[in-house]
């Protein structure tokens, strides 16, 4: 018996994450910091299909040098769907955002779910029990506002987090980070609120790199940390397409 084996590729600001499926499974996970690693990955683990979601352009030459391999699948905004999307906007949807809500919906059938990506950028996107994606919210990542408090004022420091957290910071290094962190953490608190007033039941959803670190803020709060949603929405668009032919 030929099994098929399944290749998800999701390329993001900071690195790329890969998977294999075999047989609605899961069976392996890589990281990678380059597109060339992948080309590795590709030719030794030979996938029968492959998807690719890229917040950056990849190049048509990689592509075709891909398809000698796989069959190669690119989530744009042009590959259907396995859900209404009502964003105004889908040539400037992030692939990114489709997957995780592609994969919320996958593994939370007929549920609200709301999706933090928490990386780069902090993402909040919705997509409610009738599959209808709303769209979201985008806001700057734990990394870009220290970044940007150091860079944009004259003697503030560039600092890194760390689990040394108050409510009230009494010197600069505390109030900085107090600030990012706390901001970050109140802003999601309220966006789950929201959601949540509006919303009888709603599944709350963290991924990306910085998901582990802000879990631990949200004890109260029902929280599913799935840092490999992506790779499951992607499974699922990718064998929704195939399913069609």
């Amino acid at each position: 018996m030929n099994t098929k084996k399944y290749a998800t590729v999701d390329i993001g600001n900071s690195r790329i994450k890969t998977g294999i499926f075999i047989e609605d499974k899961l069976t392996e996970e890589n990281y990678f910091s380059e597109l060339a690693e992948v080309d590795i990955w590709v030719k030794k683990t030979k996938p029968n299909f492959t998807i690719f979601s890229s917040v950056k352009n990849i190049s048509s030459p990689y592509l075709k040098e891909m398809e000698s391999i796989t069959n190669v699948y690119v989530l744009n905004h042009d590959l259907p769907i396995p859900f209404k999307n009502l964003y105004q906007t889908p040539k400037t949807l992030g692939s990114d955002r489709l997957a995780s809500v592609a994969g919320a919906m996958y593994l939370y059938p007929h549920k609200n779910c709301l999706v933090f990506d928490l990386g780069t950028c902090i993402t909040s996107d919705f997509i409610n029990k009738n599959a209808e994606f709303l769209g979201g919210n985008i806001s700057l990542g734990m990394l870009m506002r220290f970044r940007a408090l150091h860079e944009y004022t004259a003697k503030l420091p560039w600092l890194q987090a760390t689990d040394k957290i108050t409510l009230t910071g009494n010197h600069t290094e505390q109030a900085i980070e107090n600030g990012v962190i706390q901001g970050i953490v109140w802003e999601m608190k309220g966006c789950i609120e929201a959601y949540r007033q509006k919303y009888s039941e709603v599944e709350i959803i963290f991924c990306g790199g910085d998901a582990d670190f802000f879990i631990e803020f949200f004890k109260e709060i029902n929280v599913n940390s799935l840092p490999n949603i992506n790779l499951w929405g992607l499974y699922f668009i990718l064998k929704s397409n195939l399913e069609e032919k």
